[in-house]
């Protein structure tokens, strides 16, 4: 799908013009720079989204929507949900591929805004999060380049401030819940996300007495968790395929074999 030139020049005018008007309404002077520069960068990546060919690996992630399934052979399906979503509706481009993972990258840097705003009482805390988050080198990447960093980095974010929430701020069922969810949606982009349930435990462990305080809530998050990231799970064959080319990975090294050949085994393809 493409769009006319006058258009791209002129929707993101547009836009600025918008956010300088909002921004100048707000009383928070950190609050204004926080939505002041979040809205420059959203712009800039905008740009960038259709700049450059797609690299090998988002070519890769683009793969798996043509072949929807449930699970795939070394990641979790959020990310292909995500360029499936965009793809049919700006079509099968560099933009459509990216455009979700910008989306992330915004959501991300609002929900480590609102957790340090919270965690540390200070809006100036929050912002300088915000900036220093922004910074790095692999969060401006993965906010333009699509791989399942993008969407694990907006769930596990998010999860941290529900999690929050419902902790120190009135344990509310609804937050207990929404921090199941998003935790179970960052496990469905990546597994590294279990280290989010393993937190869990430690600061309860850290905290003796507490975990008997939220036990029900604890349950209620954990069934939360699992509901929403058990369809990842590769139902068709009762396994866990990409834990299975992990598994290949320590052969691999005590053989001393190395080789693409070696994640590619027989009894193990991937679900298409």
């Amino acid at each position: 799908m493409s769009f006319p030139k006058t258009n791209i020049i002129l929707f993101p005018l547009l836009i600025f013009l918008q956010i300088i008007n909002f921004v100048s309404n707000l009383k928070s002077n950190y609050f204004k720079l926080f939505v002041f520069f979040l809205s420059i960068l959203a712009i800039i990546r905008l740009f960038l989204l259709g700049a450059f060919n797609l690299v090998p690996q988002e070519a890769y992630y683009w793969l798996y929507i043509q072949h929807p399934a449930l699970s795939y052979f070394d990641h979790p399906p959020m990310c292909s949900y995500t360029i499936g979503v965009f793809t049919s509706i700006f079509g099968n481009n560099e933009f459509g591929v990216r455009f979700g993972m910008l989306l992330y990258s915004i959501g991300t840097s609002l929900f480590l805004f609102l957790l340090a705003r919270k965690f540390f009482n200070s809006e100036k805390e929050a912002f300088l999060s915000f900036v220093f988050l922004n910074l790095t080198i692999f969060f401006n990447l993965h906010s333009i380049v699509a791989t399942p960093d993008a969407p694990l980095l907006f769930f596990w974010s998010g999860a941290m401030y529900f999690y929050f929430k419902a902790i120190f701020e009135g344990d509310r069922w609804v937050d207990w819940v929404v921090a199941g969810l998003f935790s179970g949606f960052a496990l469905a982009s990546k597994y590294t996300a279990s280290f989010i349930v393993f937190n869990l435990v430690l600061f309860f462990l850290g905290f003796s007495g507490m975990e008997t305080n939220f036990q029900s809530q604890v349950h209620c998050f954990n069934f939360c968790n699992i509901y929403s990231f058990y369809p990842s799970h590769n139902l068709e064959h009762s396994k866990w395929i990409c834990f299975l080319s992990f598994s290949n990975i320590w052969k691999s090294k005590r053989s001393e074999k190395f080789g693409i050949e070696l994640f590619l085994p027989t009894d193990c393809q991937p679900v298409v």
